[in-house]
């Protein structure tokens, strides 16, 4: 599964800790997940800091 991080992981305004709750879930049953941002690696991972979000990949930069 590959999904966008902003408004789904990320925001200032809302807790997503239900939907990371569901991303262990989904990998624990052997699931891959994917994080896509138009973000670049580094952003990316500093966002990401502090989250404990299971990925195998992350795309970024519209894929590039």
């Amino acid at each position: 599964m590959v999904h966008d991080f902003d408004n789904t992981f990320y925001s200032d305004i809302f807790e997503y800790d239900k939907n990371i709750e569901a991303v262990k879930q989904f990998v624990s049953s052997g699931n891959m997940f994917i994080i896509a941002s138009s973000r670049n690696l580094e952003h990316l991972l500093d966002d990401l800091e502090g989250y404990d979000i299971p990925f195998s990949y992350l795309i970024c930069l519209d894929g590039a």
